[in-house]
């Protein structure tokens, strides 16, 4: 399996190595806002969440005018956006995301899997991006690739 992401192609062992990272050194402490239009996804996502005891949910979002506030205010490490927010799409988000508040990692979290899509989210400053139907096992090696300021993967490439 081959991971993705902004040019340059990462291999399994590297995603072994996050997991083992999360593991031998815990997870960094960090503040998230979750912004999805789906309350019942928002649920699923805060279960992933909150088994790593480090991370703290201190915002939630719903659409995307709603997500760009939330992460101006408490200005959360990191920030998980839905491509398909309603009133502003989350790349059009991360973009003011990423001007008002640079200090912010942003995670996309989506069903899309056409590559320009994905392409364009990590260009707009996504630092990951992640399919929905991999979430539990991805979400997670995202975030910790974030916090560390490492090249983050995106899920494997076709999705399953």
């Amino acid at each position: 399996m081959v991971c993705y992401g902004i040019g340059f192609v990462l291999a399994d062992s590297l995603r072994k190595k996050v997991r083992l990272m999360n593991v031998v050194e815990g997870s960094l402490a960090a503040t998230i806002v979750v912004a999805d239009d789906y309350f019942e996804w928002r649920g699923k996502v805060r279960e992933i969440l909150n088994q790593h005891p480090d991370w703290r949910i201190v915002g939630d979002a719903s659409d995307g005018w709603e997500a760009v506030e939330r992460a101006s205010s408490p200005q959360p490490d990191i920030i998980i956006l839905d491509i398909g927010l309603p009133q502003m799409n989350g790349i059009d988000a991360a973009r003011l995301i990423r001007k008002n508040c640079p200090q912010t990692k942003i995670v996309f979290l989506s069903q899309q899997t056409d590559r320009d899509v994905i392409e364009a989210a990590l260009a707009a400053g996504g630092t990951a991006f992640v399919l929905k139907s991999s979430a539990a096992r991805d979400l997670p090696i995202a975030m910790v690739s974030a916090l560390h300021a490492a090249p983050v993967a995106i899920p494997s490439w076709p999705p399953n």
